[in-house]
């Protein structure tokens, strides 16, 4: 499934989408948690930060795995290395949290954010 996202209205589609997707395919309840939050950070990092303030998101199920791409538009590529101090921090906590619910996460030579999350046992 591909899908632009502009508009936080957008987004919050895109996240049912996912999440029918998911369920479609037998994800758990907490793979579809996971991989939700996970677009849904990168995403609005993407909106934030990126001259466009606009994402491209891709989904697949790949076995007991859903592999996501984001790409913001044009390419944004978070810090190589995220901090998040403490809980209250508004600084690097999102990309902590995907980085701990995601099997897998890298950047792309040409941007793209891949994660995979575990959505079966």
């Amino acid at each position: 499934m591909l899908t632009n996202i502009e508009t936080f209205e957008e987004l919050h589609s895109a996240l049912k989408e996912l999440a029918a997707y998911l369920t479609e395919n037998g994800a758990s309840d907490e793979g579809i948690f996971k991989s939700k939050l996970a677009v849904s950070e990168i995403v609005t990092n993407a909106m934030r930060h990126s001259s466009s303030g606009a994402a491209k998101v891709e989904w697949q199920v790949k076995g007991s795995l859903c592999e996501l791409k984001i790409t913001s538009l044009p390419p944004y590529a978070p810090p190589k290395e995220c901090k998040c101090v403490d809980v209250m921090s508004e600084n690097g906590r999102g990309l902590y949290l995907v980085n701990e619910l995601s099997e897998t996460c890298a950047v792309s030579k040409n941007g793209t954010l891949t994660v995979t999350v575990k959505i079966k046992d």
